[in-house]
């Protein structure tokens, strides 16, 4: 009884500890925003646009039930604008856009460059484009329908808001963070411009010169320059608690959230203890008076 009580106890433990370490790992994780985190997002918005492509569906000639496809598609993901889908001699046969009511089209577009390319390489394509009409930048993303034995059979082709993009990504943290496009910013989140600051180039299909920048951590120096001499003054050990101070409780205001998960974890762990403790204790008490029973059967001592 007292193995399977500890052993029991134990699995339990356990299980919430994980729930734990997994919580914390992905608070940490939304609370800071990478040259990693963002990449990731645009691998997956490219992964399901390549299942997309690879739907047969899209080898068919079936406008409606494609449209409906392309429909429940733009529902699932906010960023992309529009899909368009044409057959190989690049004549366009679908062509849904966010907001608008899917039309039949027929429209031939086999000179782009784009397509000329597609038709004869049968490999993805990523492109950059601009539409004045709304003043927003869109990824060109198009890959190649294939049929039996990889037959070139047409094209679809995505138009992906880019600034809708980085809205979603700025949910997944709380750091401020600006992104420039060709050296001109095109998104921001809490941002304000900071002395020190690091800058990193990211990949994304499609783009170029696109960065992201985010707050450089200033240390906590015991030295300090004059602005009119230039010289190195020495800074009060008051002035250095105070500022260590005010880090601590930054870091405190910011992790608020997971310093709550952890107390609640843990609260919840010494209660089951307890609970666990309290029944193991009341079984014992069981035994004993079961074993004395059975040493006299009158219920005398």
């Amino acid at each position: 009884m007292k193995r399977f009580f500890i052993g029991r106890t134990l699995f339990a433990s356990m299980v919430l500890f994980i729930t734990c370490i997994f919580t914390i790992r992905a608070e940490v994780y939304s609370s800071v925003m990478t040259k990693d985190t963002i990449e990731h997002y645009f691998e997956g918005i490219k992964s399901d646009f390549d299942k997309l492509a690879d739907n047969p569906a899209l080898k068919k000639n079936q406008t409606k039930l494609v449209n409906g496809i392309f429909v429940s598609s733009l529902k699932k993901h906010q960023p992309v604008y529009s899909y368009m889908r044409t057959n190989a001699k690049g004549v366009m046969i679908n062509e849904v856009i966010r907001g608008q009511i899917p039309e039949k089209v027929k429209k031939n577009i086999r000179k782009q460059d784009w397509f000329k390319r597609i038709s004869k390489t049968a490999t993805e394509y990523y492109g950059f484009t601009f539409i004045e009409e709304n003043g927003r930048y869109y990824l060109f993303w198009v890959s190649p329908i294939l049929g039996h034995k990889n037959k070139f059979e047409g094209a679809l082709v995505a138009k992906i808001d880019l600034w809708d993009c980085f809205h979603e990504i700025s949910k997944e943290t709380t750091e401020p963070f600006l992104i420039k496009l060709g050296g001109k910013s095109l998104y921001s989140d809490k941002w304000k411009n900071g002395s020190t600051i690091i800058e990193k180039p990211l990949s994304v299909p499609g783009v170029e010169k696109i960065s992201l920048i985010i707050e450089k951590p200033a240390p906590v120096l015991d030295t300090a320059i004059r602005k009119d001499t230039g010289a190195v003054a020495a800074v009060s050990p008051a002035l250095l608690g105070d500022q260590k101070v005010k880090k601590q409780a930054g870091f405190f205001a910011k992790n608020k959230v997971l310093f709550i998960v952890i107390g609640i974890v843990l609260l919840v762990v010494i209660i089951f203890l307890l609970i666990q403790f309290y029944m193991w204790l009341s079984n014992v008490f069981t035994m004993r008076s079961i074993n004395k029973a059975d040493d006299d059967p009158f219920g005398r001592r």
